[in-house]
């Protein structure tokens, strides 16, 4: 029986405990079985990063996606979007936190000091052939490492631009063509600081 059929049969049977007085809550339970309850949770631990519609096709469940979503709900399994970088750990909060308290000094001590700096950054605008991305996982998983996204990007069009700030105000946004690396950005950072 391939699964077209199987819906049928899921359908019937969906029709008959209807007619025979269970409550539409009731006849939902029965839709799928315990076994195929625990092979949709064992899917997206295995393929986070997928759709309810592609479980039940990839299975040959003989449900709707949304059953998959309520089976999934249950086992307190979210879709929810996934984090793109991976969190920071104690050693690097308190590396950072004695960056800025060091800054933090020196501009109270020398009120000149941050006439002096360029705060840049840099962005590449993509295209994406995909969409928004979703990952099912629960509570507390956020920064694991497998739930991460980590996809390979290709197949689209990027932009990158550099800019700036200062005391002074806002600089330009500027173009950079071909890849991002550190003499790149060392240029245009440069040539910033001499239109001062």
């Amino acid at each position: 029986m391939n699964a077209h059929q199987g819906r049928i049969t899921k359908r019937g049977k969906i029709v008959a405990l209807h007619e025979a007085g269970y409550t539409p809550t009731q006849i939902g339970r029965m839709v799928t079985t315990p076994e195929e309850d625990q092979v949709i949770v064992a899917e997206v631990e295995r393929a986070p990063f997928t759709t309810a519609v592609q479980i039940r096709e990839t299975l040959g469940l003989a449900c709707s996606a949304e059953t998959v979503r309520k089976r999934l709900k249950d086992a307190y399994i979210k879709h929810r979007v996934p984090a793109v970088k991976e969190k920071l750990i104690d050693q690097q909060r308190e590396q950072r936190l004695r960056f800025a308290q060091e800054y933090k000094l020196i501009g109270e001590q020398e009120p000149h000091f941050w006439q002096m700096v360029l705060f840049t950054d840099e962005k590449t605008f993509a295209s994406k052939t995909h969409g928004k991305l979703y990952i099912w996982r629960r509570d507390g998983t956020r920064y694991d490492v497998e739930q991460i996204n980590q996809l390979k990007k290709f197949g689209h069009s990027t932009f990158n631009v550099w800019g700036y700030i200062s005391a002074h105000g806002v600089g330009d946004l500027v173009r950079i063509v071909g890849r991002f690396n550190q003499t790149a950005t060392s240029r245009f950072s440069a040539s910033s600081w001499l239109l001062w």
